[in-house]
């Protein structure tokens, strides 16, 4: 039985989200794609999300609440951990790093921080990263790198973790799709309650299909 959930992630799982008449994301959400798949798992959800963090401190903003440097502030046991960070790194232009990284200055070293402390504090939680969904900008950033890319260097390092990872684009919701982005992200980036409402059903997906 599931009853506890936690969750790391930025801006989008706050909720935030660009409305009509907002300049950024100042609208929050009223039901975060989180609180939708805790309901489904009938397990109460703890949202340690904070806008604005990348996974490696590397990144210029809001570097010292990096995830690398927080990962292991979930109180008690969780029987599930969603990690939903990496969007932001990219759009930062945090390094990728090589695939031996580390260190948590460059995308890779601090996404394999990140995994060594989940996994060494959390030894028996089942622990998912929710790959960075697309946007309006994903073909390169200022690093010269693909968002694609820093997908798979997500996937790449939690392999060796055993911490899955979730596209939910093979679950119903092709965040890659320009259409899709400009439907429900006014700003590229933040989807707004219909993309929560797809990003839950997508997330509930991965969960019938993997975990039987």
């Amino acid at each position: 039985m599931i009853s506890s959930v936690a969750v790391y992630g930025d801006s989008i799982s706050c909720g935030k989200f660009t409305g009509p008449d907002d300049s950024s994301p100042d609208s929050v959400v009223a039901r975060p794609w989180h609180a939708t798949v805790g309901r489904y798992l009938g397990a109460k959800v703890t949202n340690y999300s904070v806008s604005g963090i990348s996974a490696s401190r590397a990144s210029h903003v809001m570097s010292d609440e990096a995830l690398c440097l927080r990962c292991g502030r979930i109180e008690g046991s969780q029987d599930f951990i969603f990690i939903a960070v990496g969007t932001n790194d990219f759009g930062t232009d945090v390094p990728l790093g090589s695939v031996s990284d580390n260190c948590d200055i460059t995308f890779r070293g601090a996404v394999r921080a990140v995994c060594s402390e989940i996994r060494k504090k959390y030894p028996f939680s089942l622990v998912f990263w929710l790959l960075p969904l697309g946007r309006h900008d994903m073909d390169k950033n200022g690093a010269g790198h693909s968002l694609a890319e820093y997908r798979r260097a997500i996937s790449e390092v939690c392999s060796g973790y055993g911490i899955r990872t979730v596209d939910v684009n093979k679950y119903g919701f092709d965040s890659d799709s320009p259409a899709l982005i400009k439907m429900i992200m006014k700003d590229g980036v933040h989807p707004d309650q219909s993309g929560h409402d797809l990003l839950a059903s997508a997330v509930i997906e991965y969960l019938k299909q993997t975990l039987k």
